[in-house]
C-alpha cells in the first residue's frame, strides 16, 4: 500500500491527532447545547459554514491535520459534513463500525433495513449523504463510532461504499 494511501487511511483514526479532536470537539458539543442546537437545525453541510463554532472546530482541526502530516489541504466540504454530523450523536461506541451499528437487529429486522442500505450505497452526492446520515443516526439511537463515520464521509466514494457494505454484512475481515 502506497504511503500516501496509508495517511488517508490513519486520519480520522482514533489514535491519530485528528481523531483526537473529532473526540475533543464530540465531548464539547455535548456541554454546547447552543451551539449543538444551531449545528443540528443544518439541512445541508454548507450551512455549518455559517454557525461561529464550526471555525473553532476548524482551527483546531487544521493543527491536528498538519500534525498528522498530511500533504494535502482538507476537504472543507466534507469537515462540514464531519462536524454537522458530530451534533446528531449522542453515544460514542468503539467496539463497532458503521456497517455493524447500522445491520445490528432491533427486534426482528436490523436497525437500517436491507433496501435502506442499498439506497445510502447508491448516494454520491454530499447533501444527500449527509441528510440521509442524520436519518441513519437517528435510527441507531444516536450511537455512532466518530471516527469510522468521518472517514466514510471524509472518504465518500466507491471504496468507502464497498467497506461500508462489507461491515453491514459481517465481513470486514475481508478488506
Amino acid at each position: 500500500m502506497s504511503e500516501v494511501k496509508t495517511k488517508q487511511l490513519r486520519l480520522m483514526a482514533s489514535d491519530s491527532q485528528t481523531g483526537k479532536v473529532l473526540n475533543e470537539w464530540f465531548n464539547k458539543l455535548q456541554h454546547r447545547a447552543g451551539d449543538r442546537a444551531q449545528l443540528r437545525r443544518c439541512a445541508k453541510p454548507q450551512a455549518v459554514a455559517f454557525v461561529p463554532v464550526y471555525f473553532e472546530f476548524l482551527n483546531d482541526f487544521n493543527k491536528a491535520f498538519k500534525e498528522d502530516n498530511q500533504d494535502y489541504s482538507p476537504r472543507l466540504d466534507r469537515l462540514q459534513a464531519v462536524f454537522g454530523l458530530l451534533s446528531h450523536i449522542k453515544n460514542i461506541t468503539a467496539n463497532k463500525n458503521s456497517g455493524e451499528l447500522m445491520s445490528v437487529k432491533n427486534g426482528d429486522n436490523e436497525r437500517v433495513s436491507k433496501s435502506r442500505f442499498q439506497k445510502i450505497l447508491r448516494i454520491d452526492n454530499l447533501d444527500d449523504l449527509f441528510t440521509t446520515l442524520v436519518r441513519t443516526i437517528r435510527l441507531t439511537d444516536g450511537e455512532a463510532n466518530i471516527y469510522d463515520l468521518s472517514q466514510l464521509i471524509y472518504f465518500w466514494g466507491d471504496y468507502s461504499k464497498r467497506r461500508l457494505a462489507y461491515q453491514y454484512f459481517g465481513h470486514q475481515d475481508k478488506l
